[in-house]
């Protein structure tokens, strides 16, 4: 007769160290990936208000291209594919991070798009009319107010990008989702470990959301 499951929460405690580990690599590939993604996101918006055609054909395809590939198979394509294709091997961690950046700037960059349009146009006329120049006009005037219309959905792409990590582990990235498979393998306790996950990615995602509402709420006061 087969025994009625039990929950032992005591079988996590060994691994505690392995969710700490895990958290960092966590933290650190989804900061990482959002700086590239912000950096990316920010230039393929400018060539897409840009009045040359072809890069706006470019960014548009881009974006087309990486918003319609599934992450997962967009890892495995590179890190699998390429040293097929043209011989060049990456660690899983730069795997990881091409992926996750390269993608979440084509989302990025529909954000900072959407939010350079919607400055106002009377203001930048204004600005250019008092003498200022293109870059000046850019800096002072446009680029302030694009940052805090972009702020909300930002903070809504790192706190996807947070959970678009846990995919990393199939390329051998060790994030929290690896070391609990690591663990797992130890004790065959799957049920514990992933509860245990899934509480973290919930208290982790709860806190960046917390932490993004009260930036918004302070750069919006500051913005008055």
């Amino acid at each position: 007769m087969r025994s009625r499951f039990e929950f032992e929460p005591q079988v996590l405690l060994p691994y505690i160290g392995y969710y700490l580990q895990g958290l960092q690599v966590t933290v650190a590939l989804a900061l990482a990936a959002l700086t590239i993604a912000l950096l990316v996101g920010l230039a393929l918006a400018l060539m897409s208000v840009s009045r040359f055609a072809l890069l706006r054909a470019f960014v548009a395809g881009y974006v087309w291209i990486f918003r319609a590939i599934p992450i997962y198979v967009y890892l495995l394509w590179v890190y699998y594919g390429l040293p097929v294709m043209v011989g060049v091997n990456l660690s899983p961690v730069t795997a990881g991070l091409i992926c996750l950046g390269s993608q979440l700037a084509a989302f990025q960059s529909e954000v900072f798009r959407a939010s350079l349009k919607g400055v106002s146009v009377g203001q930048v006329e204004a600005a250019m009319s008092v003498g200022l120049s293109r870059l000046q006009t850019f800096t002072s005037v446009t680029f302030p107010q694009m940052v805090r219309l972009a702020l909300p959905p930002t903070g809504s792409n790192f706190v996807l990008i947070v959970r678009e990590t846990s995919l990393v582990a199939v390329i051998g990235v060790f994030e929290i989702t690896r070391y609990t498979q690591l663990a797992i393998s130890y004790n065959f306790r799957a049920f514990e470990f992933y509860s245990a996950l899934a509480v973290l990615y919930g208290a982790l995602v709860m806190s960046l959301s917390a932490g993004v509402s009260a930036l918004e709420r302070r750069f919006a006061i500051r913005a008055h």
